[in-house]
């Protein structure tokens, strides 16, 4: 197994789980905006991305935005939109 081989099956997996669990306490109990937006990258393919911004009942704080999830789809419709919201 290759070093990047091993990064992309073995580190980037728990790194991914750590930050999930880190936004989803971040998440919990609050208010939030849900974005969504499409491009293309470099290949022509559809990005989607699904944001979360974070409201606070502090207004001197402001609002925090996390990518929740970055998707790439085959084709971009209402439908394939709605389900990677709904999937977030």
């Amino acid at each position: 197994m290759s070093h990047e081989d091993n990064i992309r099956k073995k580190i980037v997996p728990n790194i991914k789980e750590d930050e999930e669990s880190k936004m989803k306490a971040a998440l919990r109990g609050k208010d939030i905006i849900v974005h969504c937006d499409e491009t293309t990258d470099r290949r022509g393919r559809a990005i989607f991305l699904t944001l979360f911004r974070i409201l606070s009942t502090d207004t001197s704080e402001p609002p925090k935005i996390v990518v929740a999830a970055v998707d790439e789809l085959d084709q971009v419709n209402a439908q394939t939109c709605s389900q990677a919201v709904i999937k977030v």
